[in-house]
């Protein structure tokens, strides 16, 4: 049963579930401490070298560049309350994105008109999710059509906020949540907070490239920009499997160990019934039973044990699956539940082998004594 639970849970890790959450691009390139969650400006900017050694290699398709800071905004609607300054002023995180991270950012409420944004008069807030990429709306400090005076250095402006799109700290912020973010286009950014510092660039190559792309970033970053560093599906799809690898690992040892358990027992209280049972077999024989009649009658006694532990086995098997593991398969982000009976036909199969060669071993050994000899025992 815990054997068939481990691989049911092990093999609902859904990859392309998990790849929605860490991945909207191919490739995400940026400096080390991006990566690391210390993100801190010109400091860990992504360089311009990087970025030009990218866009040259073959099967390149399309990226763009996510730039970051930080500034304040002020606002009566506000529900926001961490990182409030003495002024009424809230800290932020004000991020631009050229045009193919912006297609990419999913659209919560509101409206994603270009246009629009790019009179530098409205802005996109930003908000979190839940582990299954649902928008967490109690995040949103503002409403569709709130008023904000936004203050990046020495330029303030007032904008309005356009719609709500979802912030994956994978992939459009720096991965610090500071109680508020704003998303603007590229220029706007620029324009306003005097910035041209990139924090990210994300790229989609050709399927046939992926492979000599991933190659390159890992050869790039280890010997000619050892500063900077890269995520891509590849990397997620790593880390996946490492999850998946653990989970087999420690629930297969701990099944292996309690199976081997259950294995003595079963072998245990076979050998137990048949040498305690050894005067009642020398009567039968005594009274006519062969020995062939006799092995029988033990293999059909263990056949019959091995029987009933498969039914209980499978019935086990079944409810853990569906009223556990398919329950624990909803609270997990990267797990779809899906039903695995396979590892049981595998183990049942072995068990009836132990039913019949375990009761086999444990007569030849009673054959040591003679008919008289048992029978003597009882007296």
């Amino acid at each position: 049963m815990l054997t068939n639970t481990v691989f049911t849970l092990s093999q609902s890790v859904d990859v392309n579930k998990a790849l929605d959450n860490f991945c909207d691009s191919d490739f995400l390139v940026g400096h080390a401490d991006l990566f690391n969650y210390k993100y801190d400006g010109e400091e860990s900017a992504l360089s311009e070298s990087f970025i030009a050694a990218v866009n040259g290699r073959k099967g390149f398709e399309t990226g763009g560049r996510l730039y970051g800071s930080w500034g304040s905004y002020q606002s009566e609607t506000s529900a926001q309350t961490m990182n409030r300054q003495p002024d009424g002023s809230f800290s932020t995180a004000l991020y631009g994105l050229d045009e193919f991270p912006f297609s990419r950012l999913r659209l919560v409420d509101g409206e994603l008109d270009m246009d629009k944004l790019a009179t530098g008069n409205y802005l996109l807030e930003g908000v979190k999710t839940d582990d299954h990429g649902k928008a967490a709306m109690s995040s949103a400090n503002h409403q569709v059509a709130d008023v904000l005076t936004l203050t990046c250095g020495d330029q303030v402006r007032e904008m309005t906020v356009l719609g709500h799109v979802v912030e994956n700290p994978k992939t459009n912020t720096d991965g610090r949540w500071m109680g508020s973010v704003f998303f603007l286009p590229g220029e706007v950014y620029k324009g306003l907070t005097g910035s041209t510092y990139v924090m990210s660039y994300s790229f989609n190559i050709s399927d046939d490239q992926e492979t000599d792309m991933e190659t390159f970033l890992k050869q790039y970053t280890d010997s000619v920009e050892p500063t900077m560093n890269y995520e891509s599906k590849f990397t997620a799809l790593t880390s996946l499997k490492g999850i998946q690898n653990t989970a087999v690992l420690i629930g297969g040892a701990s099944a292996l160990i309690i199976g081997l358990i259950g294995v003595l027992n079963f072998i245990n209280a076979i050998l137990t019934s048949i040498l305690t049972r050894r005067q009642e077999f020398a009567v039968l024989q005594s009274i006519g039973m062969t020995r062939k009649q006799l092995v029988q009658m033990l293999c059909f006694e263990g056949g019959y044990y091995a029987a009933l532990t498969a039914a209980i086995s499978v019935v086990l098997s079944i409810a853990s699956s569906l009223l556990i593991v398919r329950p624990l398969c909803g609270q997990i982000w990267f797990t779809s539940y899906h039903f695995v009976f396979w590892p049981l036909l595998i183990v049942l199969p072995l068990l009836f082998v132990l039913g019949i060669l375990v009761p086999l071993l444990a007569y030849h050994t009673t054959e040591k004594q003679s008919i008289v000899e048992r029978l003597r025992e009882i007296e």
